[in-house]
């Protein structure tokens, strides 16, 4: 099982071949423009399903993921978290050729440490991106809020405990709250922890529920969105569609006040 820390040694690494070869500056954006924080912001429960491959705690999914992209559009899903990290079977190039081939909002989810990730994620044609406030110190997060916001990129700022949600910096407009501990060798999920930290999330963001759902029960009441990873791409797997586990979680809520 990868450790985190070995995850981040090599996404260092990565961000010392952007800021030599500084992508941005020699390619350019293969699709259009589609708001994240809109399909998030819908009425009702809106759905984020994920591409990957694999994960560093349960291994391979036995999927591939332009198949899983199509039964993800025909099932109505509102905007897509894809992986752009090796670690989870993918890459930054397989990335930009799945986001080119769909005009639903997509999520670059990978670990950005640096502002060189956030003009890469643009060219890539990433519409929102993933920043991990325990990995990151207060400056950098303003840092990274402040390049993404200057590149028209939405931002779903992950929290995993009550000292995260304090350092949310400013411009925050949607926070994750994921169940998966990744101080954990094992990394474990526990679905009381969206519903307990929900509880004490503001009101005026939005907020999305992430990691370990098979059922719309395990949701906080609180959540604007849910982000499902495994769960779907088992089903995929299984019976080749997964719209009528989406329609499961959406109908669940349907007319529930947020």
């Amino acid at each position: 099982m990868i450790s985190v820390e070995t995850i981040l040694e090599a996404k260092q690494a990565e961000v010392e071949r952007l800021r030599k070869e500084r992508p941005w500056e020699k390619r350019s954006r293969r699709r259009g423009r589609y708001s994240f924080r809109k399909a998030l912001a819908r009425d009702g429960l809106s759905i984020i399903a994920e591409i990957k491959r694999s994960s560093p705690s349960t291994g391979s999914f036995e999927v591939e993921p332009r198949p899983v992209l199509e039964a993800y559009e025909a099932a109505g899903v509102d905007a897509l978290s894809i992986l752009s990290d090796r670690h989870f079977g993918m890459s930054p190039e397989e990335f930009e050729d799945l986001a080119a081939k769909t005009s639903l909002p997509v999520l670059r989810k990978d670990f950005l440490l640096a502002p060189e990730q956030i003009r890469e994620s643009v060219v890539l044609g990433a519409d929102a991106v993933l920043v991990i406030v325990a990995f990151l110190e207060d400056a950098v997060l303003e840092a990274l809020l402040d390049e993404a916001r200057d590149a028209q990129l939405d931002v779903l700022v992950e929290i995993h405990s009550a000292e995260d949600l304090k350092r949310l910096p400013r411009n925050t407009e949607i926070v994750g709250i994921n169940n998966r501990d990744l101080s954990s060798p094992s990394y474990e999920t526990d679905a009381n922890r969206a519903r307990e930290l929900a509880r004490d999330v503001p009101a005026g963001y939005l907020l999305v529920a992430e990691s370990g759902y098979e059922s719309p029960e395990d949701l906080p009441q609180r959540a604007d969105a849910v982000l499902i990873g495994g769960a779907f791409l088992r089903h995929v797997r299984r019976f080749g569609e997964v719209k009528s586990l989406v329609e499961k979680f959406r109908t669940s809520r349907a007319g529930d006040p947020r």
